[in-house]
């Protein structure tokens, strides 16, 4: 698809466009930076940073002002030249739209939900307008989701399927296979947890065309500035404000500086059990042991072995089903399942005994005290009184 526009995209680069972060420090959530040496300017200007050697969707980058430490507001545009490779997403599940992975979106989705327990399969189709060589495929995920667990990829060559990928373990969101002409393609993922993927990207052996991202920012004379970029969570640092960066005149381009690992990066850890999202068997509840007794590929932490509807994590029975929980004796196990219970008189169960045997003792001892009140009330009244006797 050809744009005739000189600017076919413009969007404002807030970084970090929704809320979750591991630290205040909000560099931890980039993989990448590149640095902005300062600007031969004599007054605060608009600069232009050349976007060329990013893998990943660029929608969410940081600029930070190195003397002053601030976040700066900035803008990224996107120009194209020539023709774009359209990708179409199809798949049997329409309770979302799959045109979402392929939007050029990361803020947007297609999500796939698991069969109860059981392995789940998530069928993708897709397509380009004419045959194009390609050599792998990258898959964009939101943040705070586990990879699925295996890959497996066919492509209609020579009007038959043919086998690209089989059924492969994933390790990262790339996918690389030997060049293979197609324009329809069928990937199939498994997963045992939920699976939503923001973005899936054909990448081609040559491009066919030019495609020119630009970020923009003010810069100041003298300053040095650092750009990161490739985050794998979204973050809300507080910027400064941006300004009109729209405007193309007076935009000074600076030299691209090729980008770098970034220190300061730390891999997302949502439930903070020292295993990255990407490759936690259970992502939303910590399990740093990631014990999969099963073997399912979900850990036994966000796992339901009774099908109950509770979690192993938070189930007072796991083996046994008690959707109600209930726990007469407050001891943490589950009635249903809770063979010694805690009650002193349930964990002795000769007490009960010994305490009628003793009622019992009891009881006799006060028939006998009874009885012999009684006796010796009758004998009384049977003695004759000595007072009769002086009398007589």
């Amino acid at each position: 698809m050809k744009n005739i526009t000189a600017f076919s995209l413009l969007a404002l680069l807030l970084v970090g466009p929704s809320a979750y972060a591991q630290s205040s420090d909000p560099r931890e959530a980039y993989r990448n930076y590149t640095t902005v040496q300062p600007v031969e300017i004599v007054v605060p200007t608009v600069v232009g940073l050349p976007l060329v050697d990013y893998t990943n969707p660029v929608y969410s980058l940081l600029v930070r002002e190195r003397e002053t430490g601030l976040y700066i507001g900035s803008l990224f545009k996107q120009h194209y030249q020539a023709d774009k490779m359209v990708v179409y997403a199809d798949t049997i599940d329409e309770s979302f739209d799959s045109d979402n992975m392929t939007d050029g979106n990361i803020q947007t989705f297609f999500q796939f939900d698991v069969n109860g327990q059981d392995l789940s399969v998530a069928p993708i189709t897709l397509s380009v307008a004419t045959e194009t060589e390609i050599t792998g495929l990258n898959v964009e995920l939101p943040p705070h989701v586990s990879l699925p667990l295996t890959v497996s990829i066919t492509a209609e060559v020579d009007g038959r399927m043919k086998t690209v990928v089989s059924d492969r373990r994933m390790s990262g969101s790339r996918i690389t296979f030997p060049e293979t002409k197609s324009s329809f393609w069928e990937v199939t993922f498994t997963h045992i947890q939920p699976l939503r993927i923001a973005e899936l990207t054909l990448v081609p052996t040559r491009q066919s065309g030019t495609e020119i991202d630009e970020l923009r920012f003010l810069a100041k004379p003298g300053y040095t500035y650092e750009v990161y970029s490739d985050a794998d969570r979204r973050v809300t640092p507080r910027t400064t404000e941006s300004g009109n960066l729209s405007v193309d005149e007076g935009v000074v381009s600076v030299s691209f500086s090729t980008h770098t690992t970034n220190p300061y990066y730390r891999p997302a850890d949502t439930d903070n059990d020292g295993v990255k999202d990407v490759l936690d068997n259970c992502v939303s509840l910590s399990n740093s042991d990631q014990i999969d007794i099963d073997g399912n590929g979900r850990g036994d932490a966000c796992d339901d072995f009774d099908r109950d509807g509770r979690l192993n994590s938070i189930d007072n029975c796991i083996h046994d089903p008690n959707r109600s929980q209930y726990d007469e004796d407050g001891d943490g196990i589950g009635d249903a399942c809770d063979e010694e219970e805690s009650r002193f008189t349930e964990r002795n169960a000769w007490v009960p005994w010994a305490g009628m045997g003793i009622a019992l003792v009891v009881i006799i001892a006060l028939f006998a005290v009874v009885a012999k009140g009684m006796r010796e009330e009758e004998e009384a009244v049977d003695t004759p009184g000595s007072e009769e006797e002086e009398n007589n």
